[in-house]
C-alpha cells in the first residue's frame, strides 16, 4: 500500500478558558529505516475468525485486535505464545514457530491485558483487576486519585504488580480479611522526562539514572533489563509540527550512557497496548500488520552486532488511524449560542462524573439483541451492560446525555447505551449515554451537540502536541474525539473518551504515535 504525502490529525481544546485551543498536525511517514539491529521473526498468526487465528474489529475510533502476549519455554525445549484475543475473549496459545493452536480458553469480557503464574491469572479490562487464584475470582477496582489506566501487569515471587499511566509500580496484595488491596511498590523503577532531551531513571537520589539523549523526546517507556542494560521504549520527535515520531529502543548502561538505539518499524495495523515484553533476557516485539499478527525477538547477544532489519514480511508503513471509517455527523440541540467560559478544572469535573458514575442496570434498561425504539431507531445495549452494579455511563451512538438525565433515566427503565451504529437516535426518550463528540460536547457545558466535523468552530489552533493542557481535546475530525485528562512526565497522553474500544467513558493513556496520522 503507498501512503500520501502526509494525513491530518487534529488536537483541540474549547475557546471557552482563554482560548483553549485546537491543533492540526499532519504525519508524514518517512521510508523505513533499515540501518537499525535484528529482531529475527519466530511466530506470526493469521487474521481471522477461526479458532487457529486472531480477529480485529475496524470502527470510528481506531482498529482492535489482540492487546497483550507472552512467550514461554516448556521443560523439553518447546516454545510457546499466548496471545490475548480480545475481539473473541479468548486466550489462545500457539506453537512456536509451528502456529499450531493448543488450547483456547475464555477471559473476561474487555480484557485487554494479562499475567499468569501457576494458579493465578490477572486481567485489567480497563476498569478494574479481575483476579483468578486457587478456584476463586475477586475484583479490584482501583481508586482513579491512584492508577487511572494500568499499562501492564507481571507475577514474580515478590506477587502481583501493576505499571500505572505515571510509569509508577503498585503492589497487588491480599490484606488479614482475605480482600485485595493495592499499595504503592518500589519492584520496578520509574521512569520520567525531566527536560525535552532527558531521562531519569529511578528517584532523585544517589541510585537514579540520568541521561541525555541527541534528540527531542516524545513519549517513553521502561521496559525491564536485558543483558545488564536498561531498555526504554522512547519515541524520537523528528518535527513538533508536522508531527513526524519514530519509535526507538534504548539499551542503557547502569551509568547513564546508551548503548544502542534501536528504530522500530512504522507499522501499526491495529492498537497494541501492550507489545514488548522482556522474557527470559529476551526482549519480545508484537506487529500487526494488514497482513497478520508477528511475534519478533531480540536476544542479548544480538545486542553486539549490527545488523539489516528485514521487513519484507510486514508490508509498506501503515496506521489505523489513517483508514478510520468516516461518520456522517450533525450539531443537535441548542440555539447555537455564543459559549460562556470554563475553567479547566470545571470541564474536568464534569468529564470525572461520567467516568466514575454509579448506576444500577436491571432487565430494563438492556436490550434483547437489536431493538426497535418508539422514535423507528434500532438500539443493541453494550454488552458489558448487565444487570447490577455498573460503574462509567455507556456509550450511545449519537448520544449527548448529561449526567443528570442518565441518572434519572436509569430507574424508568431507558436502555442504557447503543452500539448500533447502523441507526442513530439524536434524544434522551428511549436511550441514554454518550459518543465521543457529545461526552466533549457536555464536559465543555456547550449549548448544543458538537460533531468531530463541526467541534472546530469553537476551537482553535496549538502549534504543537507540547502545548496540549488539560480540558483540552484531539480530535480526528469525522471518526473520534479524545479529552486530554494530562501531559503525563512520560510523554504519553492520558486521556477520557467515550469509545467504541469498550462502549463507556474511560480514562485509556495513549503514545504519541497512538494519536498521530
Amino acid at each position: 500500500m503507498n501512503w500520501p504525502d502526509n494525513f491530518e490529525y487534529s488536537l483541540m481544546a474549547s475557546v471557552r478558558e482563554c482560548a483553549i485551543c485546537s491543533v492540526i498536525l499532519s504525519l508524514i511517514f518517512p521510508r523505513i529505516i533499515t540501518d537499525v539491529y535484528a529482531f529475527t521473526e519466530v511466530f506470526h498468526v493469521p487474521w481471522g475468525t477461526q479458532p487457529e487465528s486472531v480477529s480485529y474489529r475496524h470502527s470510528h475510533a481506531g482498529t482492535f485486535g489482540p492487546t497483550d502476549f507472552y512467550v514461554e519455554t516448556g521443560a523439553d525445549g518447546e516454545r510457546f505464545a499466548t496471545i490475548l484475543d480480545r475481539e473473541q475473549a479468548l486466550l489462545k496459545r500457539f506453537t512456536i514457530p509451528e502456529g499450531k493452536l493448543i488450547e483456547a480458553s475464555e477471559v473476561p469480557p474487555f480484557s485487554e491485558l494479562f499475567a499468569a503464574s501457576g494458579d493465578t491469572t490477572v486481567y485489567w479490562n480497563g476498569d478494574a483487576l479481575l483476579i483468578h487464584s486457587h478456584s476463586r475470582a475477586d475484583t479490584v477496582r482501583p481508586d482513579y486519585r491512584t492508577v487511572r489506566a494500568v499499562q501492564r501487569i507481571w507475577i514474580d515471587t515478590g506477587g502481583i504488580h501493576v505499571l500505572d499511566e505515571r510509569q509508577n509500580t503498585w503492589d497487588v496484595e491480599t490484606t488479614a480479611t482475605e480482600q485485595w488491596s493495592i499499595r504503592s511498590s518500589d519492584v520496578l523503577s520509574s521512569v520520567r522526562r525531566i527536560s525535552p532531551d532527558t531521562i531519569i531513571i529511578g528517584t532523585e537520589n544517589d541510585d537514579s539514572i540520568r541521561f541525555s539523549c541527541s534528540f527531542e523526546l516524545g513519549t517513553i517507556q521502561y521496559i525491564g533489563t536485558l543483558n545488564g542494560y536498561h531498555v526504554v521504549l522512547a519515541e524520537r520527535i523528528l518535527n513538533p509540527s508536522p508531527l513526524d515520531v519514530q519509535e526507538l529502543l534504548l539499551l542503557v548502561s547502569g551509568t547513564g550512557s546508551i548503548h544502542h538505539e534501536i528504530h522500530l518499524p512504522r507499522i501499526y495495523f491495529s492498537w497494541i497496548p501492550s507489545r514488548i515484553h522482556i522474557i527470559d533476557n529476551t526482549l519480545y516485539l508484537m506487529i500487526s500488520s494488514p497482513d497478520a499478527l508477528f511475534i519478533y525477538e531480540f536476544t542479548a547477544d544480538m545486542a553486539e552486532s549490527p545488523l539489516k532489519l528485514d521487513t519484507s514480511s510486514l508490508g509498506n508503513p501503515y496506521h489505523y488511524n489513517e483508514h478510520l471509517p468516516l461518520i456522517t455527523e450533525e450539531s443537535v440541540g441548542g440555539n447555537n449560542r455564543d459559549e460562556d467560559p470554563m475553567t479547566r478544572s470545571q470541564i474536568m469535573e464534569i468529564a470525572g462524573g461520567y467516568v466514575d458514575a454509579q448506576w444500577t442496570a436491571t432487565s430494563a434498561n438492556i436490550t434483547d439483541g437489536i431493538e426497535i425504539m418508539p422514535d423507528g431507531s434500532s438500539v443493541r445495549t453494550p454488552a458489558w451492560v448487565v444487570s447490577g452494579q455498573r460503574r462509567k455511563v455507556p456509550y450511545k451512538w449519537g448520544g449527548w446525555t448529561s449526567l443528570s438525565v442518565f441518572l434519572a433515566g436509569v430507574p424508568p427503565g431507558k436502555k442504557c447505551g447503543d452500539d448500533y451504529t447502523n441507526s442513530v437516535s439524536w434524544t434522551d426518550l428511549y436511550c441514554i449515554g454518550v459518543d465521543c463528540s457529545g461526552y466533549i460536547s457536555r464536559c465543555w457545558d456547550t449549548d448544543i451537540k458538537y460533531g468531530t466535523s463541526t467541534i472546530q468552530s469553537i476551537s482553535s489552533t496549538l502549534s504543537s502536541v507540547s502545548e496540549l493542557r488539560q480540558g483540552d481535546a484531539l480530535n480526528n475530525a469525522g471518526s473520534h474525539i479524545r479529552l486530554c485528562a494530562e501531559n503525563l512526565p512520560s510523554g504519553m497522553v492520558l486521556t477520557m473518551e467515550a469509545s467504541a474500544y469498550d462502549w463507556r467513558t474511560s480514562y485509556r493513556a495513549y503514545r504519541l504515535v497512538d494519536l498521530t496520522a
